[in-house]
């Protein structure tokens, strides 16, 4: 209700969504709803900056989802399931697990530029493992 308040009030005004916690969230109709989201979880002392950089184009936000969003409540896993891997029990309660549909799977992004590589080097010819 908030949004569609909002929305009415300002027609014509961009609004960007800016979603600010520590969890795995149902986004549900808002995400058709908004002009942008921004997810900056815990942005910590000097997260205004960078959400303002970001919101008044001076920074590219190029990070990509570290979780997957559901789209409703429903599709969250319980409050203090902690299965996360498939056992007797559970079937697990990560992304990979999920068998319906997401919102915005883990590693979604989008871009707002282009990129562009060139003369690629590495400084060995074999890597280690981490």
């Amino acid at each position: 209700e908030l949004f569609a308040t909002v929305r009415k009030a300002h027609p014509s005004t961009p609004i960007v969504v800016l979603l600010v916690h520590g969890g795995t969230l149902a986004l549900g109709d808002i995400v058709d709803q908004a002009d942008a989201i921004l997810d900056v979880w815990y942005p910590g002392e000097e997260g205004a900056f960078a959400v303002a950089d970001v919101l008044f184009g001076k920074a590219n936000p190029a990070g990509r989802a570290s979780v997957t969003s559901y789209r409703q409540t429903s599709d969250l896993p319980p409050m203090g399931n902690t299965n996360l891997y498939p056992n007797s029990g559970s079937h697990g309660i990560t992304y990979r697990y999920f068998t319906g549909k997401v919102q915005f799977p883990f590693g979604f992004g989008l871009s707002y530029t282009t990129f562009n590589y060139s003369d690629l080097q590495l400084s060995s010819q074999t890597i280690k493992a981490c």
